[in-house]
């Protein structure tokens, strides 16, 4: 786009959406704002296709001694490689003249890998806001709750839908709004199977790949947006700050990177315990 003064690259984890931001960071190196801690997602999946090239990547970021060792339990049980251990972070934090994140958590994470490149914080939805005493109780006894953004396993979906089953028994009239891309075909179906047998097809309504204007339609319909995950990325929720934004409390997990929102507006759950459900 001619030549610029400077440029901004807001990196994410998914090399189909991020992969080609790579190539001119490198070239034209400026302001990098990073979405997600670890990139270890983004790195592998552009490496899919090449044992030789994923192996290279490994060994220049000095993980190879780690493989068999940092791994952690994802939402199946099963053992997988720990994101945030193995983060590929230092190639184009190193590289950029500044990196912007957005937890206190991520700044201290990265600060220490990294003691020589340029980190600074900018917090999301962190500010105290004052008490309304005006909300009133509105739609509290037939809430609409909203599940929002790319269906992947880390989202821990089934978990939500167990949650709501659960809920839906003192209040019968609830409405929950599954609403996302389809990351993983696969999972939907089995979410859809779910759905009939936790007996909430009534009350559920599962929309893929909605569009921008029906995106924004649910969210202003919602009571409460749920956005759960583990294992994690140390990612930004960018459903978590659009429901902010839109004035709508979140219920998500208790995650280091979402530990400055007020709780007031942010409610947290922890991933894996007995009482998630609940």
């Amino acid at each position: 786009i001619g030549q610029p003064d400077l440029h901004i690259y807001n990196l994410g984890n998914h090399f189909r959406f991020h992969g080609w931001m790579l190539e001119p960071l490198h070239s034209h190196p400026g302001i990098l704002v990073l979405h997600d801690v670890s990139l270890y997602d983004l790195y592998r999946g552009l490496c899919s296709e090449s044992g030789a090239l994923w192996e290279k990547a490994i060994a220049q970021e000095g993980y190879d001694e780690m493989l068999s060792t940092r791994l952690e339990v994802d939402v199946h049980g099963s053992l997988v490689p720990d994101r945030i251990a193995f983060n590929f972070t230092g190639e184009v934090v190193e590289q950029s003249l500044c990196t912007v994140v957005h937890s206190r958590w991520a700044l201290d994470f990265l600060r220490t890998l990294h003691p020589r490149a340029r980190i600074v914080r900018i917090p999301l939805a962190a500010a105290s806001l004052e008490e309304d005493d005006n909300r009133g109780d509105s739609g509290l006894l037939d809430p609409t709750i909203a599940i929002l953004g790319g269906i992947n396993h880390h989202k821990r979906v089934d978990i939500a839908l167990r949650g709501f089953a659960r809920a839906t028994e003192s209040r019968p009239n609830a409405k929950l709004l599954l609403v996302g891309r389809s990351d993983q075909p696969s999972l939907v179906s089995s979410l859809r199977q779910l759905i009939k047998d936790l007996g909430i097809e009534a009350q559920t309504n599962l929309l893929v790949d909605a569009s921008s204007d029906e995106f924004h339609q649910v969210l202003k319909d919602a009571h409460l947006v749920v956005a759960l995950r583990w294992p994690t990325a140390g990612e930004t929720s960018a459903v978590l700050v659009q429901a902010l934004g839109a004035g709508r409390p979140v219920l998500t997990s208790d995650v280091p990177q979402f530990a400055e929102y007020d709780e007031r507006f942010v409610y947290r759950v922890t991933p894996g315990s007995p009482h998630e459900i609940d």
